[in-house]
């Protein structure tokens, strides 16, 4: 990425990344990060629906999530 980020825009002069989490199975080091976590857990994030989805529930949660991206599909197409 970052020599693509160089090709593409020569103005640059140096590229740097930060992660909220880095992982030790993760392929590449970022520059900077909050917090190392030395085995790969699943990182829960707050706006995540699927910890709550129950089996009896499943096929309404998929189905929303399919007219959600159809929906906003949609909107980005011309």
């Amino acid at each position: 990425m970052q020599e693509h980020l160089k090709e593409r825009y020569p103005a640059i002069t140096a590229v740097r990344s930060a992660v909220l989490w880095y992982k030790g199975c993760s392929k590449v080091t970022p520059d900077y990060h909050v917090q190392f976590l030395e085995t790969n857990p699943w990182i829960h994030q707050p706006f995540e629906e699927w910890d709550t989805v129950r089996p009896h529930n499943l096929g309404a949660w998929i189905k929303r999530g399919l007219q959600n991206a159809r929906i906003k599909f949609h909107k980005i197409s011309p």
